[in-house]
């Protein structure tokens, strides 16, 4: 038994002094560990001042620093010392030097204890910097300074720029010029998608030039299998469906990253178009595009109904009556004196009236009487006015074969806008669509427009809205004043007289 006792105490022992070596091997680490205060320092160009901070460490610790800094002191021992970090003006016989950076470290005697703090002091980035080609950008660094000289603007948009060397293009964000300046740029680059671009800081216009004759390259049925290695000027056709322009059979599609700055986009919406620029990047299922133009190819719909009266220009614009010719109310932006002749009385080299061939197209007009509609229906240049003082007309659209036995969301779309008279008083017209179908009739609300007397300024509205019921070559179509107001006689109160265009039934088709 007793020596049973004396091997456990021994075993106990060798434990002890296991735990004890391991403890004395862990404090030796700590000892040579050192901490300091900060991670990093900003000095500025000039007037430098020293940065105060603390190194706390359990051993003697030391720091090394290049001719342009100086910590003090440059060494210490174990516990919590104040230093200083200092740096020397970033200035050569005034001039401002390129910004410098270092990485202070501090480490104890035997190196297993270090910290390193980051150092920078403000500088001019292209001091001494050379001029670069497009074609250098692609091996420099992110945040590099960048120097393109007698470069050539070949796309503007809001506030960015798309330049070419004659060779190669390259994106310049955040600057402004005019297409054909020749310009030196000083920047940073950046990368995007594969693709250098340049943060402009400064760009000075040196004089214009003609843009290069570069070939462009038609993507549009093979946007699934180009290849792109820079940006390249390519152009495709497809629907723009307010997002991505969609290219029939590929499964890659258009994206619009940036436009030129006369380009209304939102205007494209639901329209065939022809789009050129810049291709910056691909990476299905997009295919990123800076627009230079935008060509409008027409809404992707199918029309049923169209009519712009513009057939009648070459009668009514040679049709003279008292020594006054017949006004454009609206592009003239004419409040008074405007002459708006009867449909009846304007008429073509063969003796037709305005009224008769619109009555031949399958049109029908009515007010209080035959005779009171054809008073009321007068005509501006290339479009309708509708009603005459206090008496109103409606006007029935022809018959559509074109729907065939029935088609449903169809939309109809005109363009409006209530008569102004002298002294900017406005007519205050209301009108409805109504739809009949076997006798059943449907009235949709028009949008009236909000103007004021003496502030309001002559322009047309657009109406566009869907017609709620399937529509069959037997539907009739009317657009008329609203039922108090329709038929109106000259014992009732109240002008109700409106100009109306464009007038189009269709169809949007699937984009």
């Amino acid at each position: 038994m007793r020596n049973k006792l004396l091997y456990i105490i021994f075993l106990v022992g060798i434990f002890s002094q296991a735990i004890l070596t391991s403890c004395n091997d862990k404090d030796g680490i700590i000892d040579n560990s050192v901490i300091i205060s900060t991670r990093s320092i900003s000095f500025p160009a000039s007037g430098s001042y020293p940065v105060s901070i603390y190194v706390t460490s359990d051993g003697p610790w030391r720091c090394e620093t290049p001719e342009w800094l100086a910590v003090t002191p440059p060494s210490g021992n174990a516990g919590r010392t104040e230093a200083f970090v200092e740096a020397t003006e970033n200035y050569t016989d005034g001039i401002m030097n390129q910004p410098r950076e270092y990485t202070l470290k501090f480490t104890t005697q035997d190196i297993f204890g270090s910290y390193e703090v980051s150092v920078s002091q403000a500088g001019d980035k292209f001091r001494g910097i050379e001029p670069i080609g497009i074609a250098d950008l692609k091996d420099l660094e992110d945040n590099d300074a960048v120097y393109l000289k007698d470069m050539i603007v070949y796309t503007v948009t809001a506030n960015n720029l798309v330049v070419t060397d004659g060779l190669k293009f390259v994106y310049i964000k955040n600057a402004s010029a005019f297409v054909g300046d020749k310009v030196d740029i000083l920047g940073s680059k950046f990368e995007e998608d594969a693709q250098p671009y340049v943060d402009a800081s400064k760009l000075t216009v040196t004089g214009s030039d003609q843009l290069p004759n570069f070939e462009i390259e038609d993507i549009t049925q093979s946007a699934d299998s180009f290849e792109l290695n820079d940006l390249r000027l390519v152009k495709a056709t497809g629907i723009y469906n307010g997002s991505l322009v969609k290219l029939d059979g590929q499964s890659n599609n258009l994206q619009i990253i940036d436009f030129a700055e006369d380009i209304k986009l939102d205007e494209f919406k639901g329209h065939i178009v022809e789009v050129s620029g810049i291709c910056t990047a691909k990476a299905s299922p997009v295919i990123k595009l800076i627009a230079a133009e935008i060509k409008d190819l027409g809404l992707n719909e199918t029309i049923y109904f169209n009519e712009d009266f513009e057939w009648f220009h070459p009668w009514v614009a040679a049709y003279q009556k008292d020594g006054k010719n017949v006004s454009d109310n609206v592009g003239d932006k004419l409040y008074s004196g405007g002459y708006n002749p009867q449909a009846q009385t304007v008429k073509n080299s063969d003796g037709k009236s305005v009224w008769d061939i619109l009555l031949s197209k399958g049109f029908e007009f009515a007010s209080t009487k035959e005779a009171q509609a054809k008073k009321c229906l007068c005509l501006g240049v290339n479009y309708l006015k509708m009603g005459l003082t206090t008496y109103t007309v409606s006007m029935k659209l022809p018959k559509m074969p074109a729907v065939g036995d029935g088609v449903n969301n169809v939309r109809i779309q005109f363009d409006w806008t209530p008569v102004g008279i002298e002294g900017l008083k406005w007519d205050y017209p209301e009108i409805v669509v109504i739809v009949e179908n076997d006798g059943k009739e449907t009235q949709y609300p028009v949008p009236s427009p909000d103007l004021t007397d003496g502030e309001s300024e002559y322009k047309w509205f657009r109406v566009d809205f869907e017609l709620d019921e399937t529509i069959t070559k037997d539907t009739r179509i009317t657009i008329r004043n609203v039922d108090q107001d329709f038929p109106q006689t000259r014992e009732e109160k109240g002008k109700r007289r409106y100009f109306i265009d464009n007038i189009k039934l269709y169809k949007p088709k699937d984009e």
